[in-house]
């Protein structure tokens, strides 16, 4: 779970699934129905910019493969969108959460399963100078509820959960911010 920010605390566990690879729909790996990490270095992969921290992009797209083969980066996309419009144009291939796959059905683009990748876990996260027994309450309730329910009825009544290590202060990263900000307006 990559939070390394000092001023945020990771709460419960919300969620976890498993990686897809974003591709082209007439890509050549579209054919394959499948996809694995070995599979990233022979195509470039979107660079997620300055703004998102190193190793949370390293978590999340690997520099190397399992083999210890490069990863190309380029070109730069900064928001969940952009990244979608370069893996359409067949500019770049993507991994992303599978969650992803169940919520998006862009034109152009086909999710799929990367069958070696890491699963990747979402958490509650929240500004630490914030935090207060309301907030620590509704940590034990998701707690309580476990991941499986957590997700669902954070999805639906709440829509806090992210990404585990998404959301940074000082250094939010564009393909977040605007997203993070308005949930907790809510």
């Amino acid at each position: 779970m990559p939070v390394a920010e000092p001023d945020l605390t990771t709460g419960p566990v919300g969620y976890t699934g498993g990686r897809v690879l974003a591709v082209a729909s007439d890509h050549s790996l579209a054919r394959q129905g499948s996809a694995s990490l070995e599979d990233l270095a022979d195509h470039h992969v979107a660079d997620l910019g300055p703004d998102a921290p190193e190793y949370w992009g390293a978590a999340m797209v690997p520099l190397r493969t399992p083999l210890g083969r490069r990863i190309p980066r380029g070109p730069t996309a900064r928001t969940f969108h952009a990244i979608l419009f370069l893996v359409a144009t067949g500019a770049c291939v993507h991994p992303l959460d599978a969650i992803a796959a169940r919520y998006n059905n862009p034109p152009g683009v086909t999710f799929l399963p990367l069958h070696d990748a890491p699963t990747l876990q979402w958490a509650l996260t929240w500004r630490s100078t914030i935090d207060n027994p309301a907030i620590r309450a509704f940590a034990q309730t998701a707690t309580s509820l476990g991941p499986a329910l957590c997700a669902g009825w954070c999805r639906t009544h709440l829509r806090l959960l992210v990404p585990v290590g998404v959301a940074s202060t000082g250094r939010e990263s564009p393909m977040t911010r605007g997203r993070i900000r308005s949930r907790l307006a809510r």
